[in-house]
């Protein structure tokens, strides 16, 4: 049943309240992704540019390999991000004035050894 007494006001959406914290929780971080289309998109940045995260799920059986929140793997066609709690696996990504791609795509065209997104 509803009850309009418990009901709460919440102030909108900025993309300031999409920026990714990677010290979340990899479920917390999974949400926001979800909660956050179409807008205001989910970012975080690397190397000082925006990355806009559009789709990612939690690693699942996968893991980063890595231990400090934010630094990105590749592992077996997987690209998987360390959080806080566990890894997230990025599917879409956009990146500053560039057009929506698979991320490991990105990953790839980007040709770095390591990447931390913070």
């Amino acid at each position: 049943q509803k009850n309009d007494a418990q009901a709460t006001y919440t102030h909108e959406w900025t993309k300031r309240d999409a920026r990714i914290d990677w010290n979340a929780p990899a479920v917390a971080i999974e949400r926001l992704v979800r909660a956050a289309q179409p807008w205001p998109v989910a970012w975080s940045t690397v190397d000082g540019e925006r990355l806009r995260v559009l789709r990612a799920t939690i690693g699942g059986a996968h893991s980063s390999g890595a231990t400090t929140p934010g630094d990105v793997q590749l592992i077996d066609d997987t690209l998987l991000v360390q959080t806080g709690t566990g890894a997230l696996e990025l599917l879409d990504v956009q990146p500053a004035n560039k057009r929506a791609m698979s991320a490991v795509g990105w990953w790839r065209g980007r040709r770095a050894a390591a990447l931390r997104l913070e």
